[in-house]
C-alpha cells in the first residue's frame, strides 16, 4: 500500500493514538472520526471514556448549554451545542457525550440524520508532570447528516496555549490553526476503520472523505516562530485492518508498565504494520513552510528557513516534492531549487525489513522468539508477491555559502552551487535494483588554496582551482540474455577532461539479484566479460599533466609530448606480446598525445564464453592468454 509521502496531517494519527493512554477514549474517538484529529490529534488531552449511542426514533432540535467531562489529566467542555433536525433525542445526545464505550457506535452512527449540528467550542485541558495544555476549538459546524455520513464539516479556527518541559527547560508555546474543512465526511466509516478488523486483511479500500484544507498554522514560542501555510488533500481511502487499531493501545499500555518485555513492543510493530497498510492519500499541497530562530552560530543573530509549495501524492503514485528551499543566516545561505522524491517507500521499508529479519538470529527466550515469529509472519504476510515500485529522488538548483565546520581541514568559506542530481533505482528483484541511472550535473566547488589534503593539493598542481564536476553511473540488467549492460561510468572534470567506460557482462543469473550476499561467488565464477570501452575525451588536461612533467624535469612540454609519443608503440608492443591489434592501438594512442581530442579503446571477447575468472587468474602469470581471447578496437580522434 502506497501512502506514506503523503502530509501526516490529514490522518487519524496513529502516533497520538499511540502516545496516548485508555483515557483519551472519550471524545479522542469522535474527534478522530470527524477529522479533528488530521490536524489536531497531538494535542488532544486525555480522557477517562469512550462513546456510545442510542437510536432516535423522530427528529428533533435540540440546545445544550454545556457538557463538562472530567478525564483523569484535566477536563473537556462542550459549550453551545445544537442539532438541527436529529434523530437523536436530547437525552440520547448526552448519554452519547457521557456514555463509556465505543462499541457499536458505527451502526449506531448510521442510524443518525440530521440537518445541521453545531458546537461554539471545545474546551481542553491536560496537566500532568511534563506538560501543561488548553486547547479551544471554536465553531464546528457540520450539515448533511444522513447515516453517519457528513456533507460537509467546518471549525472555524483552534487555539492552544502549552508549556512543556524541554530538558530542564520550559518550552512555552503559542499555537493558532486557521479554519478547517473536510468534505464527504464517512463519519460511521471513520468508528469502522478505528475499531473493527478483517482477520483475512483483505477488506476492500473504501473513501472515508474527500476534499480536506486547513487554512494556516502559526506557533509562537520564545525564540523562534513557525507557520505552515494552507494545506489541503484531496481524499483519504482505507481498508479495515487485521486487528483494530484502537487495540494498539492496550499494547502501549503494557509497553509503559513494563518496558524491559521486548515482547510487547514486537507486537506494536506487528499492529503498526497491518495498520500501516490499511490507508493511502490522494493528492495535496502544502503552500510553504516558514521558521525563524536564533542563530546560535552568531549571538543576535537570526536564521530563516523557507520552504515554497511542497506537493505529495500517495495511492498508486507516491511522491513529495518540495519547491523553493532556502535557509538564511548571518553569515551564509543555502537555497535549493527542488527537492523530490517518487516511489514506494512503505514497501521498500518492508522488503527490506523481510530481507533482514529471515536472515537474523533468533532470540534464546521462549516468548520473545514467538513474538520475534509472529513479526517475521506479519512482515512475509504485509510483503506477499509485492512488487517495488521504480524509486527516483532528485535535487536541482544548488547554491550554497557558509563558513566552514569547526573541524574543518580548510577555513575557506565553502561555496558551492549544483544544477541538478538525480538518482533512479528500478527493476527490482527483491531488494536489488537491476537498473540504475545516478546523474550528477554541473558540481561547482573552488579548491581550498591552503588545503594540505594532497588530492585537493594535485588539483591546484594541474591548474584546477574551481571543481567543475558531472558525472553518471548507468546500467541496466536484461535476464532474457543474463546479461548486465553498464551503460556508463563517466566523470566530466570540467575544463580538464571526460573519461567513460561502458561494458557488458554475460551469464549473469536472477540468484544474485534474489540474494546478492549469498550468491556473489557463484556469480563470479559463471560470469564473464563481453566487452569494456574506455572513452576519454581531453578538454586541457593532457596539456596541463605535460606541463607539469616538463616543469618537474625541467623541459618544455613539446619536448614531453615528443618523448612519451614515441615511446608509446614500443611499450603498446611490449604489452601486447605480437597482438594483430596492438599497431592500431599503438598508433592511435600515438596520434591522441600528439593532437589530444578524443580517445577510444573497446577490448572485445572474440569467443562466445566471454573472458572468465579463470582467464584473469591465467593472465596473472601469462597476458598472452588473456590476450589472444580479445579484440582490440581502437581510434583517435
Amino acid at each position: 500500500m502506497s501512502n506514506h509521502n503523503a502530509d501526516c496531517t490529514t490522518l487519524p494519527r496513529l502516533p497520538g493514538l499511540i502516545r496516548a493512554s485508555a483515557h483519551k477514549r472519550r471524545l479522542a474517538a469522535l474527534l478522530v472520526a470527524t477529522a479533528l484529529a488530521p490536524a489536531l490529534m497531538p494535542l488532544l488531552p486525555e480522557s477517562s471514556a469512550r462513546f456510545g449511542i442510542a437510536r432516535a426514533y423522530a427528529k428533533e432540535n435540540i440546545s445544550i448549554d454545556k457538557i463538562e467531562l472530567p478525564t483523569k489529566t484535566g477536563s473537556v467542555t462542550l459549550s453551545g451545542i445544537s442539532l438541527a433536525g436529529s434523530t437523536l433525542t436530547k437525552a440520547e445526545v448526552e448519554a452519547l457525550l457521557k456514555s463509556t464505550t465505543i462499541v457499536g457506535l458505527a451502526q449506531q452512527l448510521e442510524k443518525l440524520d440530521a440537518d445541521r449540528i453545531g458546537i461554539t467550542a471545545i474546551e481542553w485541558r491536560m496537566k500532568n508532570d511534563n506538560q501543561d495544555m488548553v486547547t479551544v476549538y471554536e465553531g464546528l459546524e457540520a450539515n448533511g447528516i444522513k447515516a453517519g455520513s457528513i456533507t460537509s464539516l467546518v471549525i472555524k479556527g483552534s487555539r492552544q496555549t502549552a508549556k512543556m518541559k524541554a530538558g530542564d527547560k520550559i518550552q512555552n508555546t503559542e499555537t493558532a490553526f486557521g479554519k478547517f474543512s473536510i468534505d464527504a465526511l464517512d463519519l460511521a466509516g471513520m468508528f469502522r476503520w478505528i475499531v473493527e478488523a478483517d482477520p483475512t486483511g483483505k477488506a476492500p479500500m473504501k473513501t472515508l472523505h474527500g476534499r480536506y484544507e486547513m487554512e494556516s498554522m502559526d506557533m509562537k514560542m520564545a525564540d523562534a516562530n513557525v507557520r505552515v501555510g494552507k494545506t489541503v488533500v484531496d481524499s483519504f481511502k482505507a481498508r479495515l485492518a487485521k486487528t483494530p487499531p484502537i487495540d494498539i493501545m492496550t499494547l502501549v499500555e503494557a509497553n509503559a508498565a513494563k518496558p524491559e518485555d521486548k515482547t510487547n513492543g514486537l507486537k506494536m510493530l506487528v499492529s503498526m504494520l497491518d495498520i500501516y497498510s490499511t490507508f493511502e492519500f490522494g493528492a495535496g499541497t502544502i503552500d510553504g513552510i516558514r521558521a525563524v530562530g536564533p542563530d546560535k552560530a552568531n549571538a543576535g543573530g537570526q536564521v530563516t528557513v523557507n520552504s515554497g509549495k511542497i506537493t505529495f501524492n500517495g495511492g498508486a503514485t507516491p511522491q513529495v516534492q518540495i519547491n523553493d528551499f532556502d535557509i538564511k543566516a548571518q553569515d551564509g545561505f543555502f537555497k535549493m531549487k527542488l527537492a523530490g522524491f517518487q516511489g514506494d517507500l512503505y514497501s521498500l521499508i518492508l522488503v527490506g525489513m523481510k530481507e533482514a529479519m529471515t536472515s537474523s538470529a533468533k532470540p534464546g527466550d521462549v516468548n520473545a522468539a514467538k513474538a520475534e515469529a509472529d513479526l517475521i509472519k506479519a512482515v512475509a504476510d504485509a510483503v506477499g508477491d509485492m512488487k517495488l515500485k521504480d524509486t527516483v529522488f532528485k535535487i536541482e538548483g544548488i547554491d550554497g555559502d557558509f563558513p566552514p565546520g569547526k573541524d574543518a581541514k580548510s577555513k575557506d568559506r565553502v561555496k558551492l552551487s549544483l544544477s541538478s542530481f538525480q538518482a533512479m533505482m528500478g527493476s527490482f528483484v527483491n531488494l536489488t535494483p537491476t537498473k540504475l541511472d545516478y546523474t550528477l550535473n554541473g558540481l561547482k566547488m573552488p579548491i581550498p588554496a591552503d588545503s594540505k589534503d594532497q588530492g585537493v593539493k594535485a588539483l591546484r598542481d594541474f591548474g584546477i582551482d574551481i571543481l567543475d564536476l558531472s558525472a553518471q553511473i548507468k546500467a541496466t540488467w536484461d535476464e532474457s540474455k543474463s546479461r548486465f549492460m553498464v551503460d556508463d561510468i563517466m566523470a566530466d572534470l570540467g575544463k580538464f577532461g571526460r573519461v567513460s567506460l561502458k561494458g557488458e557482462l554475460g551469464n549473469i543469473p536472477r540468484p544474485l539479484f534474489e540474494n546478492p550476499v549469498q550468491n556473489w561467488p557463484i556469480a563470479m565464477m559463471g560470469g564473464n566479460v563481453q566487452s569494456v570501452t574506455l572513452t576519454l575525451n581531453n578538454k586541457g588536461g593532457v596539456q596541463a599533466m605535460l606541463a607539469r612533467v616538463a616543469g618537474e624535469q625541467k623541459k618544455t612540454p613539446e619536448q614531453v609530448r615528443f618523448e612519451v609519443s614515441a615511446m608509446a608503440p614500443a611499450m603498446i608492443s611490449a604489452v601486447m606480446s605480437g597482438h594483430p591489434d596492438s599497431p592500431a592501438l599503438a598508433e592511435a594512442i600515438t596520434k591522441f598525445i600528439k593532437t589530444p581530442g578524443t580517445l577510444s579503446v573497446t577490448a572485445r571477447a572474440n569467443v562466445p564464453t566471454g573472458i572468465t575468472v579463470m582467464d584473469f587468474t591465467a593472465a596473472s602469470k601469462n597476458p598472452g592468454v588473456l590476450l589472444q581471447k580479445l579484440k582490440i578496437e581502437s581510434s583517435a580522434k
